[in-house]
């Protein structure tokens, strides 16, 4: 019994700490509450709505993706350049 009563003065204690620590206003019943409201929010979330995120983040990504190619092109070509001139410059 007085090994659970310890127990049960452990957990409060560090429930305090970590309330103490989260925030000076709630604590922990404002990281509840936006638990509940975070979980309301998902909850409302239709699967076409996430499908249709899903689409536009492949969409996003495939165009980052040419966009770096791009980059990766010009950056190629710029060093080719750079090449050529200084050669230009070393021998005329």
């Amino acid at each position: 019994m007085y090994e659970m009563k310890g127990c049960l003065e452990s957990i409060n204690r560090l429930y305090q700490q970590l309330d103490d620590r989260i925030s000076e206003k709630g604590g922990l019943e404002t990281l509840f509450g936006l638990h509940a409201k975070i979980r309301e929010f998902v909850d409302s979330i239709s699967t076409s709505e996430l499908e249709s995120i899903l689409n536009e983040i492949h969409k996003a990504k495939e165009s980052l993706n040419l966009v770096q190619h791009q980059v990766t092109q010009i950056r190629l070509w710029k060093e080719v350049f750079n090449s050529a001139k200084s050669l230009a410059t070393s021998t005329g």
